[in-house]
């Protein structure tokens, strides 16, 4: 039996040896920049709603501070293992599992009812959110090629400007 390294269910339109793009490449991407933007949006939002975190639960400033920065240590320590998982495991089951880890873990960061459950859940909401984002980076570098794939990741920086103001603006009005 021939071996043949060419499969025809992956030759482009043109005849031409690349493979076929999926699809529904750019709905895919809609979903995970919209899981990009609440996460970032989220971010913003809790740095501008401090002082009335800090109110609301009666948080010391090293609470409000912990708060934050339970976060960024759950992100830093998770997102070069995340990236390595997906490519591992499959990137769909870490988004998917990330984004439902990330909104439990939203709202128990809203139903805390003290500054240490808050600090808890943000440093669980960090590891969510690193869960997320290697996968969205990857897939976009493994589904779009070319100018495409130029548009994907500017559609992508340009959500991640956006939803910082946004964040900062909902802060604001909490």
């Amino acid at each position: 039996m021939p071996s043949s390294t060419t499969d025809t269910r992956n030759l482009s339109a043109d005849g031409g040896s690349g493979p076929v793009p999926h699809p529904r490449r750019w709905a895919a991407a809609f979903v995970m920049i919209l899981a990009a933007l609440l996460d970032m949006i989220d971010g913003s939002i809790v740095n501008t709603a401090l002082p009335s975190i800090g109110k609301g639960l009666r948080a010391t400033p090293a609470d409000l501070q912990w708060t934050v920065s339970a976060y960024m240590l759950g992100f830093a320590a998770t997102l070069i293992i995340a990236g390595h998982l997906g490519d591992r495991y499959g990137r769909k089951t870490l988004f998917l599992s990330g984004v439902t880890a990330f909104a439990l873990t939203s709202l128990a960061s809203a139903l805390a009812t003290s500054a240490g459950v808050l600090v808890a859940s943000r440093g669980l909401q960090g590891v969510a959110a690193a869960v997320i984002m290697p996968q969205i980076l990857a897939s976009f570098r493994t589904m779009f090629d070319g100018e495409e794939r130029g548009r994907a990741f500017a559609l992508y920086g340009a959500i991640a400007g956006v939803s910082t103001a946004v964040g900062v603006l909902l802060g604001v009005t909490t």
